[in-house]
């Protein structure tokens, strides 16, 4: 029996992370785990996406990667640290919160 409706397309995909969510957990080791999609563009225009395996990767002291350019998959020819996430992240935080914690005028 032929499938309901079935037609040939033609488009592109590619993978991209949807989510991002950082555990922060008293007394243990912060964590961060990045939820992927699969994206495909169908020649019309449309997309359907479909959740695929993520990655998680718990928080290293002195753990370096390179850095890469969102706008066009570049590398920006430098390091970045799980530290300096770590340091943004915190005073990102620290800043939003003053900003909330502020009087209101």
């Amino acid at each position: 029996m032929a499938n309901y409706k079935e037609t040939s397309v033609t488009g592109s995909a590619y993978q991209r992370a949807y989510q991002v969510v950082i555990n922060n957990p008293l007394g243990g080791v912060p964590n961060i785990t990045f939820f992927e999609e699969e994206v495909m563009t169908l020649a019309d225009g449309r997309q359907l996406k479909n959740n695929v395996a993520g990655c998680l990767a718990n928080f290293q002291h002195g753990a370096t990667f390179p850095l890469i350019n969102p706008l066009d998959d570049t590398s920006l020819g430098a390091m970045g640290s799980h530290d300096q996430v770590q340091v943004l992240l915190y005073s990102l935080y620290k800043a939003l919160r003053a900003q909330a914690d502020a009087p209101k005028v």
